[in-house]
């Protein structure tokens, strides 16, 4: 971090803003936070898990009796070492690989292995749109959908409308904007019999027409 830590607090006090923090000390809190959270989020769903198979499918000794296997949340030492060995990890290697054109999620999507709990927060957080524009074209989208008449669609077939307008939008084709649009050449000497064709349609209509009236 560029900017925030205690030198920067010191000097806003110095100055006389008593309300100053460091915020350094700030963010590695909320970080610590977020990644107990997750981490007992992931012990506690590995844990169900790992019952559950364990009650569906009891093992056997060599002898064929039944064994028990008391589950394990974890095989990767890295992840029995905890969330707080996992942050220290990260703390003392800041990666030097990562610029603003680097994809973070991509990235961070690498260094799964290594940083486990780090990853999954990362990537629940950094998939979070900073614009409201694609939620405002989604509501304009169900408005479109979701008219007067259609007024009784019901809450699944209005999200089902929604998914295929999504999914189908890119792959529209208008045929008949690609036919305004393109212009072809036709040169009149490729229709030279069928003029010559309807001109003598004309002659004979017009013998007809002179027959009729005698």
């Amino acid at each position: 971090m560029a900017w925030g830590g205690a030198k920067e607090q010191r000097k806003e006090c110095e100055a006389g803003n008593a309300n100053t923090k460091d915020w350094h000390n700030e963010a590695l809190k909320v970080v610590e936070r977020t990644m107990e959270e997750y981490w007992n989020d992931i012990n506690t769903t590995t844990t169900t898990t790992s019952s559950r198979a364990v009650t569906a499918s009891p093992t056997k000794d060599v002898n064929g009796r039944s064994a028990s296997i008391s589950p394990t949340k974890h095989n990767d030492k890295q992840v029995l070492d905890g969330w707080k060995a996992e942050l220290r990890r990260y703390l003392d290697n800041i990666p030097t690989d990562v610029s603003k054109d680097t994809n973070i999620v991509a990235w961070w999507v690498v260094h799964s292995n290594i940083y486990l709990t780090l990853s999954r927060i990362a990537k629940d957080v950094c998939v979070i749109p900073a614009t409201s524009v694609p939620c405002e074209r989604l509501f304009s989208a169900g408005a479109e959908i979701a008219t007067d008449r259609r007024s009784c669609l019901g809450m699944e077939r209005f999200e089902q409308l929604q998914v295929l307008k999504h999914a189908w939008q890119d792959k529209i084709v208008d045929v008949a904007q690609q036919n305004s649009s393109s212009v072809g050449e036709v040169y009149l000497d490729e229709f030279q019999e069928l003029l010559k064709w309807d001109n003598e349609l004309a002659e004979w209509d017009s013998n007809i027409d002179e027959v009729v009236a005698m």
